[in-house]
């Protein structure tokens, strides 16, 4: 009966063991077999897109992030030691044909005679859509929801950094901001669907103009900001008559006496490594290109005023071509 009984269990975790929902694996901790996979079942298999029987004797750490290595060594470590009989952190493992799979480990002490133990049962749970999600959070939280472009606050975070570093390495800047010119016009005339549908457009359209590493936020109704990282003065000028000329080319709607021709109100105030060390800080910064641009409007609007401090030239004005 007790032969019996052994066979049934046996049977029981081979059933499991190849049915289990998420990846499971022998890990040895000790000897040749350490930190090499034993065993894995179908799912693990699945996960990595391995061939039936093919991690077995499998090294864990060939397929891991370089990044998740001293973090695994760590609990591993403790593991086998026998600080504890379970860890648990995440990592990632690299699937056949490419690709990180971010996973959840448990590991678990298999009891022995043994004072230290000499195999882990370690279960791996696919977080990825986990994270994704949590992405996508992080993603629409910093959002402005009609645009589609950065809000204010993630843009005032990414302004302090660049700040931050210009003060530190000496390096330049500039940041944009500007306003449509008309906005009200159009919103009371063609209505509110048609001036937002304009807003958008005009936004993507920037938004392809810039660089990868600049930042580009609706700070308001129809104002946003640009932030341009390691530009000079001259190139900021070439970006705020990019925007006039994006602006005059797609800000317009209606016909006859209904239509309306949207511009710009561009202001720019740039830091090179002489003015990054006078500790302007963000709200400084922002208040000089808003400053900028209220002169811009003033003087007609579709043109850009460059910022000048007090004791230099005076401000400079230009007119798009």
């Amino acid at each position: 009966m007790h032969g019996s009984t052994q066979g049934g269990d046996g049977d029981c975790f081979e059933a499991a063991f190849a049915a289990a929902p998420i990846g499971v694996a022998l890990l040895g901790l000790a000897g040749a077999d350490r930190g090499r996979w034993i065993r894995a079942n179908p799912e693990l298999e699945r996960l990595l897109g391995a061939d039936h029987g093919e991690l077995g004797g499998i090294a864990v750490e060939s397929l891991m992030h370089r990044d998740d290595l001293d973090r695994r060594s760590l609990e591993l470590g403790r593991l086998e030691r026998g600080e504890v009989d379970r860890v648990r952190f995440e990592l990632r493992l690299l699937r056949r044909g490419g690709g990180w799979v971010s996973l959840l480990c448990s590991l678990a002490a298999v009891p022995s005679a043994d004072p230290t133990p000499s195999f882990a049962v370690a279960q791996y749970l696919d977080i990825g859509e986990h994270i994704r999600s949590e992405h996508d959070v992080v993603r629409i939280v910093a959002r402005d929801a009609l645009t589609g472009v950065l809000n204010r606050g993630r843009f005032d975070e990414e302004l302090a950094r660049a700040l931050a570093h210009a003060a530190r390495y000496a390096s330049r800047g500039a940041l944009l901001c500007f306003d449509l010119d008309h906005f009200q016009a159009l919103n009371d005339g063609a209505g509110r669907a048609t001036a937002d549908a304009v807003l958008v457009s005009i936004a993507h359209a920037v938004g392809a103009a810039l660089r990868a590493s600049d930042a580009f936020a609706r700070t308001g109704g129809d104002e946003f900001a640009i932030l341009l990282p390691d530009a000079s003065s001259a190139q900021a000028e070439h970006v705020a008559a990019k925007v006039l000329r994006i602006v005059r080319r797609g800000g317009h709607a209606g016909s006859g006496s209904a239509h309306v021709q949207l511009t710009a109100s561009v202001g720019v105030a740039a830091w090179d490594p002489r003015r990054a060390a006078a500790g302007r800080d963000l709200a400084r910064v922002m208040l000089e290109a808003t400053t900028a641009m209220y002169e811009a409007r003033d003087a007609g609007g579709d043109r850009y005023v460059v910022y000048r401090p007090p004791g230099e030239e005076d401000e400079q004005l230009d007119v798009a071509l």
